[in-house]
């Protein structure tokens, strides 16, 4: 798995975790967090990995 793939697999982690505790309890810093993790995740899945041989 590339460093890449595994950013993705721990944003999302991170992404579904703040939405269950938002489901329990909501707070305003866990909505404020959930939506910065989002945002990174979009800007993260945009990345086009270069080549190897155009390294």
């Amino acid at each position: 798995m590339s460093e890449l793939e595994l950013l993705k697999l721990r944003l999302e982690n991170a992404i579904e975790g703040h939405k269950i505790s938002l489901t329990c309890f909501y707070d305003k810093d866990t909505a404020d967090m959930l939506e910065l993790l989002e945002d990174c995740y979009s800007v993260i899945c945009r990345i086009k990995p270069m080549d190897d041989d155009l390294k």
